[in-house]
């Protein structure tokens, strides 16, 4: 349950690059690109000797919502589009809100 939150996070990222690529700003891929390796490494060091395979999880997961959210930023940064942020956020809360009793 864990990496399907990856996958909805991962549909600002979608969002955000194509956002990128018409405000032809896509060397602000780079450094988001650069943070999610970074993170990802330290984040493995940290958590796979603890959580197994869970801690791996857990880091990708992480390295992944800092990287959408940066994409998200940077990609309206580039063009911005009337996204209701907040709405965007509750939506978001309520369905973490939902699943955590699975955990």
């Amino acid at each position: 349950p864990l990496f399907i939150y990856n996958f909805l996070i991962g549909l600002l990222s979608e969002l955000s690059i194509n956002q990128l690529q018409v405000g032809e700003k896509l060397i602000y891929q780079f450094p988001t690109s650069v943070a999610e390796v970074s993170i990802n490494i330290v984040l493995n060091i940290i958590l796979i000797p603890r959580y197994g395979a869970v801690g791996a999880i857990l880091a990708t997961l992480s390295s992944s919502i800092v990287t959408d959210l940066l994409l998200f930023y940077y990609g309206n940064k580039a063009i911005s589009l009337p996204v209701p942020k907040m709405k965007l956020f509750n939506m978001y809360m309520i369905f973490f809100l939902g699943t955590l009793p699975a955990f």
